[in-house]
């Protein structure tokens, strides 16, 4: 199969004006990592989630300065059993797989780790000389309207789409999302390892939003339910699908926070709490979260010592039962998810509204697994733009 594969990839390169290269790695049809299919890891290192960078994908003479498209992209994988992947948006199927350049720390790979979240950046920093001719060309400014963007979206798995991204190659030889996800549909991958996934229009943002694509659901699987995937699930076909969310980026004052819930298990109306000192003393006001929307921001204080990101902690409780605690998790477990090579004080005091999202599946046995009940936090501001000594935007 890799074989055919691999010689299919290099006719439909020609078609498409790229070459395709070979790859020591195996098919990933056949191989995951545990027993939930994902990959070790979390989010990039720096800040976790900051605003990657393009690399060798064009040279500055082929990228327009006008830019195109959206203003800032967060892909935020909350689904039970798919593993680490890798995006292709309509409209922009010239450009490498996003991310395309953010590694993995324990995996060493590119790609959005299982329950984590990866911000790729404004999908105009690509250049219009990759978007579709489809997609509309706007010099909007900071605050100017842009195109929306077509709702397909194709998920990758990461391991899938290694075999053609050799390390140590130049860039400019990789094939693009067309050229990949044409040769992964002839050789029988669309349903395994490629998945279409289609949802109404994406607004693109200006630089006063960030829209947050949230990949949830299940890949087929013989054993899992519509309690760990949600509804619409079924072992033959699975119900993977995204959501989108539109935030506003604002600026942070102290300790700005939303929160969203992209877990099944975590019902809408579920409560989150936040202890800034410590569980025994106040929370700030319990503030009930959904999926379909973020919540409204609640403003709170941050910890003055390191030791004291031990104690702050966030809660979830249900709300038929505010005795029945469903997550506790301390400001320092939250960031070592969301953000593992920055400390807390540095995340945290980050600039920006933070989203707390409520992923994965309470009944997992091992909690620090990827796919058990945790919260990430994502600034919504790109924290490629904030200066990192002065905070300042």
């Amino acid at each position: 199969m890799r074989m055919k594969l691999l010689i299919s990839l290099a006719g439909a390169a020609v078609a498409v004006g790229v070459v395709a290269c070979s790859s020591a790695g195996g098919d990933s049809r056949f191989d995951t990592t545990d027993g939930t299919g994902g990959a070790s890891g979390n989010v990039d290192g720096g800040n976790g989630l900051d605003n990657p960078g393009r690399g060798g994908d064009a040279d500055a003479s082929t990228v327009a300065a006008t830019p195109v498209g959206a203003g800032s992209v967060v892909l935020v994988h909350a689904s039970r059993n798919l593993p680490a992947f890798r995006a292709c948006f309509a409209g922009f199927t010239q450009t490498l797989p996003l991310p395309d350049d953010k590694i993995m720390p324990n995996a060493n790979v590119v790609g959005v780790d299982v329950g984590t979240a990866v911000h790729i950046g404004k999908l105009d920093a690509l250049g219009s000389s990759q978007a579709d001719a489809s997609v509309a060309v706007y010099d909007a400014g900071e605050a100017g309207a842009s195109a929306p963007l077509s709702g397909d979206l194709s998920i990758i798995e990461e391991k899938l789409a290694r075999q053609f991204f050799p390390q140590g190659t130049d860039p400019k030889t990789w094939p693009n999302c067309q050229a990949l996800t044409q040769v992964l549909k002839q050789n029988g991958y669309e349903g395994h390892g490629l998945y279409t996934l289609t949802d109404t229009p994406l607004k693109t943002p200006n630089d006063m939003y960030a829209t947050f694509v949230i990949v949830k659901g299940c890949v087929p699987d013989p054993v899992l339910t519509t309690k760990e995937c949600g509804a619409g699930f079924t072992a033959a076909k699975g119900n993977l699908s995204f959501d989108t969310l539109e935030v506003t980026a604002e600026d942070g004052t102290d300790f700005d926070f939303k929160g969203v819930t992209a877990s099944p298990a975590v019902a809408d109306g579920t409560v989150l709490s936040f202890y800034p000192t410590n569980t025994s003393t106040a929370s700030t006001t319990p503030l009930p979260i959904k999926a379909s929307a973020v919540s409204s921001a609640v403003t709170s204080t941050l910890p003055t010592t390191d030791t004291g990101y031990t104690t702050a902690t966030f809660e979830l409780r249900d709300p038929t039962n505010m005795n029945a605690l469903l997550l506790q998790q301390t400001l320092a477990a939250i960031q070592a998810r969301s953000a593992p090579r920055d400390l807390p004080a540095e995340f945290f005091g980050l600039r920006s509204t933070f989203v707390l999202f409520a992923i994965g599946d309470p009944a997992v046995v091992d909690k620090t697994a990827p796919t058990a009940l945790h919260l990430l936090a994502i600034p919504v501001q790109d924290p490629g733009k904030i200066d990192p000594d002065s905070g300042a935007l």
